[in-house]
């Protein structure tokens, strides 16, 4: 015989869709939130690998760089009458060129590890700032011809000119004669000023570098955090 359902016997019955419904949907927030805090961790553990990667290529650079003024010196004491000199001058020529593709080809990276946000403004800002004392303060003993002018930026301004137009521009300001007598806080003021501009007309190429731009600290946002008397010198207009 069949029995009947009592009235609580219904009412299990008609919420049983609803609490298996509320379940899914707790359930499919969590995953959710696991997802996004995945998502955070591996952004920022990518952040670290990023500037860890530069350090370590900066690190190299510097061994090359002292290397290349070794070889500077040595050459600077050669009798002129020695029939190295050519090739010795040809060999170290060939070697800070390779320095500067290399160096250059390091900042023109850590633009684009800004662009995607794996860099911050405040990180990015600093490794320029070092990049502007290299361009008009030379390390004592790398002076080698022309060749070791303004951080060897003219050699190859024409490569970036063409394959990374915003590490042309970047290089074509910090290279003006005018950088050399500016204080710390004004070259930090021209420097936000450039990379502020450069974001507000890079929104599309951001998008496709980053997949998480609501991460990014933007300049407008690090605009905030500058002391006073920097921001005299920044703007954030745009």
């Amino acid at each position: 015989m069949g029995g009947t359902v009592s009235g609580a016997g219904w009412w299990m019955i008609l919420l049983a869709p609803i609490v298996t419904l509320l379940m899914g949907s707790v359930t499919c927030f969590v995953a959710w939130i696991a997802f996004r805090t995945a998502a955070a961790v591996n952004i920022r553990n990518k952040r670290i690998d990023v500037i860890m990667s530069c350090n370590v290529r900066y690190d190299e650079l510097y061994k090359i760089k002292i290397s290349i003024v070794k070889d500077i010196s040595a050459f600077k004491k050669m009798p002129p009458t020695s029939k190295d000199i050519s090739s010795t001058k040809a060999r170290i020529e060939l070697e800070i060129e390779s320095y500067h593709r290399r160096y250059w080809g390091l900042k023109s990276d850590q633009i684009d590890y800004w662009l995607a946000g794996y860099v911050d403004p405040e990180t990015l800002i600093s490794w320029f700032m070092s990049t502007i004392d290299f361009v008009h303060d030379a390390t004592p003993g790398w002076t080698f011809g022309d060749i070791t002018k303004l951080g060897g930026w003219e050699s190859v301004r024409d490569f970036h000119e063409t394959t990374n137009h915003r590490m042309f521009e970047i290089g074509e300001e910090i290279s003006r004669i005018n950088y050399k007598n500016m204080n710390s806080k004004e070259k930090y003021g021209k420097l936000f000023n450039k990379f502020n501009v450069i974001e507000h007309d890079e929104p599309s190429l951001i998008r496709m570098l980053s997949r998480n731009t609501h991460r990014r600290l933007t300049m407008k946002l690090f605009y905030e955090r500058l002391q006073s008397s920097t921001k005299e010198y920044a703007t954030n207009d745009l």
